[in-house]
């Protein structure tokens, strides 16, 4: 993340290639991009391009013109290789650090600035870490335990091959250490050598005696593929194994899993099928594919469900619908932004379910697929906030996939949202012999087909397969006062 701020308002406030524990790219979508600060406002892009991030180094932004080379002084320094002998601690050296410090039994104990240390206080278990030149502490050293004999590991790679996790040291007399052999780009692990033999990779070493092992790697000459997975709003994609090229007739195995009120519906692209779970067994040609989700119920979009920016769920005040409502911090820029799903492309109506018990008047904006279509919308004071109201209004949608992202514009924040209601529209018609237009729909949450008709008429349903086939067909008489039928 970068952030370079004036005195009054932030000059850059921007991400590349900021991932989340899975390994997917964090959606930036929502993040805030107006700030305002004793009236001056701008607007900031959160996202950076790849050329754009390439420009900011550690040398790019902290070096002057006095030759200071700041990536040397602030590096992460490795973990030192720690072996003991005669009483003596020995590691390997490394000119950018200013010192290591040296800890017994997870305690500090010495501070030294050559690359050994002489133990005087008998038994214990020791660890090393470099300080850099500005006295960061870098990664842990392997563990010596000096009240047991200790045993030196010596580990082998040819240069820019690959490295092999841990890379040495000494270890207590029987302890078992597992090494992990890591090829670089373009190299490929072949096998273990010297006091190791095989090539299962990891491979665990036992510690009787001085050991030296040897890792050897081979050129990769195997054909890659690259594979490109999108999904749609709704849900994600897991990909087993991960990664963007992936090895001639490797098993490739896609999940698509859904979020809350969505549900998977299909495959496309260079895969087509509806199960979710999906496996190529022999991976031979370039790959893409895209996981598409549709909503449980195409017409209601319960808040709490939303990406939330400076904005939290909540359940304390009674009245919400399905498990919370979405609370925004009482601040301008604090939003709720909810996928939706029509079947048209138009202008639809849609009802905000909210309340709003402060007493004054809060007011939003509201943006679609992130351009604003209302600048200022007023959510007038509800009695408390146990009573929930409906606000109506009108936007402009997309066929297929949209994201409303509700906006606060002041510092009192939004009011309190429940869902989101979307007007019913025709997403088929059937003609009666009054020539009057119905609609229908169908309910993914209670898989039921819904048929809107006026009541105490008679309705010909006729349902056909993709291929034509007649599979239904059906005379219902509406019942005076209802005008839904539903079809399992």
């Amino acid at each position: 993340m970068i952030q370079f701020c004036s005195s009054v308002v932030p000059d850059i406030f921007a991400e590349y290639g900021s991932k989340t524990v899975s390994g997917s790219l964090v959606d930036l979508s929502n993040r805030r991009t107006k700030y305002t600060i004793d009236g001056k406002t701008v607007t900031l892009n959160p996202v950076l391009s790849a050329t754009e991030a390439s420009q900011y180094t550690v040398n790019n932004v902290l070096s002057g013109n006095d030759n200071w080379q700041p990536e040397i002084y602030t590096k992460q320094m490795r973990s030192p290789v720690v072996s003991l002998s005669d009483s003596t601690l020995k590691w390997n050296d490394n000119d950018s650090a200013l010192c290591w410090i040296i800890f017994r039994d997870n305690k500090f104990y010495k501070c030294v600035t050559s690359n050994n240390c002489k133990i005087t206080s008998g038994s214990g278990k020791y660890t090393v870490r470099a300080a850099n030149a500005m006295g960061g502490l870098g990664s842990v050293s392997n563990n010596i335990d000096a009240a047991n004999t200790q045993y030196n590991l010596t580990i082998t790679v040819a240069k820019d091959q690959g490295t092999v996790t841990p890379e040495g040291g000494s270890y207590s007399d029987g302890q078992n250490v597992t090494l992990t052999a890591s090829p670089n780009e373009g190299w490929i692990f072949d096998h273990w050598g010297g006091d190791l033999s095989g090539n299962s990779n990891p491979l665990t070493v036992n510690m009787n005696d001085d050991k030296s092992v040897t890792a050897y790697f081979v050129e990769d000459t195997r054909q890659y593929f690259s594979v490109v997975t999108q999904a749609t709003p709704g849900g994600s994609i897991t990909q087993i194994p991960e990664g963007s090229k992936i090895v001639q007739n490797m098993t490739l195995t896609l999940i698509a899993s859904s979020n809350n009120a969505w549900t998977f519906n299909k495959w496309s692209g260079d895969y087509t099928g509806t199960d979710s779970f999906c496996t190529i067994s022999s991976l031979n040609n370039d790959l893409t594919v895209t996981a598409t989700f549709v909503p449980l119920d195409l017409f209601i979009y319960e808040a709490e469900y939303a990406v939330l920016n400076n904005s939290v769920q909540e359940n304390k005040n009674a009245g919400f619908s399905g498990s919370a409502y979405v609370n925004f911090d009482n601040e301008t820029g604090s939003s709720a932004k909810l996928p939706v799903y029509v079947h048209n492309a138009g202008e639809r109506g849609v009802s905000i379910i909210f309340s709003n018990g402060s007493g004054v008047s809060r007011t939003m904006s509201i943006s679609v697929n992130g351009s604003e279509q209302i600048s200022s919308i007023e959510f007038e004071a509800t009695t408390d906030w146990t009573t929930w109201q409906s606000k109506n209004i009108t936007l402009a949608l997309n066929k297929e996939y949209n994201t409303i992202t509700l906006t606060s514009t002041d510092d009192q924040g939004g009011p309190n949202i429940d869902k989101l209601i979307l007007d019913r529209d025709t997403s088929a018609i059937i003609n009666t012999e009054s020539e009057i237009k119905k609609g229908l729909y169908f309910s993914f949450r209670n898989r039921v087909l819904c048929i809107y008709a006026a009541e105490s008429e008679m309705v010909k349903i006729r349902i056909f397969s993709l291929n034509g086939k007649l599979v239904l067909s059906k005379n219902i008489n509406t019942i005076s006062g209802a005008e839904k039928i539903e079809l399992n």
